[in-house]
């Protein structure tokens, strides 16, 4: 390896530097550029690159001036297919631009906070989607018939209705056309968020290969699928944080929007026409950061700093990036920002996660960490339906130190004992993940017998759910199946609506409290029912013969017609999720599992401003928060006192 390149250190702190890069008909022609340093104040005319790095260090060499560089085979590639035939092209590209050795840590956190400076000021922004491939081609082809040719299909001229005709073209096929070019890499890295969103929308093109589209056409076709409840989410990972942003940013500029789309008004309108044009806007930035924390990001600090441009956007006060603060402290900063522009506590609720960095503060989440589905109940998507705290209005202060979140609370009950949880180590679990319920009900009724191993597992376990309770009256006064029956559909009204018109429910709590002589029974009556005359003696028999021939999935099948419509419903709002007493006697749903398990000791709080409950840990100094929980009998405001002096304040460390 030669002599390593040594960047000049910048003059200015407004300075940046770009990459003039000199043309070549040829694309294997070797690279040839040089660096040269400009003012963002009146800088040279230049392209900001996005991409993604696909490795976390370089390891190709690059010639240039006085040593050579190291950049990963991604961006040496997108070099090569953005560099002109005839005419050199000035770009600003991070792996370049920015010394990336360990001394220039300073350099490195000035030039991440004036990145979002530098996409704006840039003439254009190209995102290099990497070399072409016979199935992207096609990907891009199909978001040009969606979205640039009105006329192509009659009679269709708005983007739904043309998604819509192209899927009833599709609809029998496997392959979903778009998600070649939304597996691209560069849609699951955190640093295109702003890099995409921040520069001339109308001047943003994406490049895979040679092939160009605007960035626009890509929002456009989001907004589409997601109207046309489009099945594969593959899309909606990749691209779902980018439209949403992107309607928000048209807030702040609407006719730029309108010019880089013509319908882009009509494609943005799903989300923002309840909300006021650009003076007032709000974006909820607790939101934001859970919209993107499933992005892939080298280093977790980037979980933040990748999104200081958009918080400039916004005029939302964050301390600047900084390299040298530790990772907890960056996280906290987040967590208090979101508080203080959110005036909510509603970042709490995205806390949980399946692990944590230790040195977290518990109402701090962590963003390094994949977080919930939308889908997924556990993220409770619909707590809106809630009320526990009487829709009063949170109240909440910071210590001194910044370290602990004290918030005004009712603790209202502890954890008596907690059963098993179905966990993602039951099999139904991996089925819920792949696929839906209706599938899981369509295969079941085929008699899948994966699937009906694993209904039986959960049955199971659900079965241990209920056995664990007593007489027939909650504590609230209503019948305790009821109080069952509401608690494992997360008492979701159109749900036990339904239940009650196929009257699901009675058959299956039958199922749950039989012993197992009684649920063979069960079965017997089953096989019987086509010939109701046969002899009493001949059921006797063919009760033995169950007893002593049937599989538990073979005789759970049989039981299964009459309580697989409820148990598989009720699977969808339990999964993940373990049962639990209080001493009170009421009981509950938490997510399971979690970094630390519920116990018995742990206590219930009704946090004033929050729907629902929340679980906490009593430690030494105060409390640490582990979940919002449902806990039956107190969902609507039962629990929240009347007298304010019943509520006091509770130190969240």
């Amino acid at each position: 390896m030669s002599r390593q390149y040594t960047h000049v250190p910048l003059s200015n702190p407004r300075h940046i530097r770009v990459v003039v890069l000199r043309p070549a008909e040829n694309l294997a022609a070797p690279l040839d550029f040089c660096i040269v340093e400009t003012s963002l104040d009146q800088p040279l005319p230049y392209l900001a690159v996005s991409y993604a790095w696909d490795a976390p260090s370089g390891n190709t060499e690059l010639n240039c001036g006085n040593g050579s560089l190291l950049v990963t085979p991604n961006c040496e590639a997108a070099l090569r297919y953005l560099r002109g035939k005839i005419a050199t092209r000035r770009l600003w590209i991070d792996s370049i631009c920015i010394d990336q050795t360990e001394n220039a840590m300073g350099e490195r956190n000035h030039q991440v906070f004036l990145m979002g400076e530098i996409f704006k000021k840039a003439d254009g922004v190209l995102i290099w989607l990497g070399e072409m491939d016979d199935d992207s081609r096609i990907a891009m082809v199909a978001v040009d018939n969606i979205i640039n040719q009105p006329k192509l299909i009659e009679g269709h001229t708005d983007i739904s209705a043309r998604l819509q005709a192209r899927l009833n073209e599709t609809r029998y096929k496997t392959a979903d056309p778009f998600s070649p070019i939304f597996k691209r890499s560069w849609f699951h890295r955190m640093w295109t968020i702003q890099e995409a969103l921040l520069g001339p929308v109308d001047r943003v093109i994406v490049q895979c290969g040679n092939a160009t589209m605007p960035w626009i056409y890509l929002v456009g076709l989001a907004f589409a699928l997601d109207g046309a409840e489009y099945g594969s989410n593959t899309w909606a990972r990749a691209i779902h944080v980018h439209a949403r942003l992107s309607a928000s940013l048209s807030h702040l500029d609407q006719e730029r929007y309108e010019r880089a789309l013509p319908e882009s008004a009509t494609v943005l309108e799903p989300s923002v026409e309840s909300e006021p044009r650009a003076e007032g806007f709000h974006f909820p930035i607790s939101l934001f950061f859970d919209d993107a924390r499933e992005k892939l990001a080298t280093d977790p600090k980037d979980k933040v700093f990748a999104l200081y441009g958009i918080f400039q956007e916004f005029q939302i006060a964050i301390p600047r990036p900084d390299y040298n603060k530790p990772m907890q402290e960056i996280y906290k900063e987040s967590a208090i920002a979101s508080i203080k522009n959110d005036k909510d506590l509603s970042i709490l609720y995205y806390v949980p996660s399946p692990s944590r960095h230790p040195g977290l503060a518990s109402w701090v989440p962590d963003w390094s960490q994949p977080g919930w589905e939308a889908v997924d109940t556990r993220y409770c998507f619909r707590r809106d339906r809630f009320d526990t705290a009487k829709n009063t209005s949170g109240r909440w202060r910071f210590s001194p130190d910044s370290n602990h979140l004290i918030v005004s609370a009712r603790i209202f009950d502890s954890v008596a004992f907690r059963l098993e949880g179905l966990t993602k180590g039951n099999r139904l679990s991996k089925n819920l993940r792949d696929g839906t319920v209706r599938d899981l009900i369509t295969t079941t009724e085929k008699g899948c017998g994966r699937t009906l191993d694993a209904c039986r597992e959960t049955f199971e376990i659900m079965t241990r759910w209920v056995k664990s309770t007593h007489g027939n009256c909650y504590p609230t006064g209503e019948d305790l199946k009821e109080a069952l029956q509401r608690t494992f559909l997360f008492d979701t009204p159109a749900l036990i609506s339904l239940v009650a018109k196929r009257d699901a429910f009675k058959p299956w709590f039958r199922a749950a409290t039989a012993s197992d002589l009684e649920f063979v029974k069960m079965g017997v009556e089953i096989i019987n029912a086509a010939d109701p005359s046969r002899p009493y003696s001949e059921l006797e028999s063919l009760l033995k013969t169950c007893l002593e021939t049937l599989t538990p999935s073979q005789l759970f099948f049989i039981v299964s017609e009459f309580i697989r419509f409820f148990q598989l419903v009720a699977i969808f709002h339990c999964h993940h999720k373990c049962f639990f007493h209080t001493k009170k006697g009421y009981f509950g749903l938490a997510p399971d599992p979690l970094p630390t398990p519920i116990r018995p000791g742990d206590v219930i709080a009704v946090v004033q401003g929050m729907e629902m409950p929340f679980l906490l840990r009593p430690v030494d100094g105060g409390y640490k928060l582990l979940a919002h929980v449902y806990v039956h009998g107190i969902m609507y405001g039962e629990a929240w006192p009347d007298d304010a002096n019943e509520v006091e304040d509770l130190v969240l460390i």
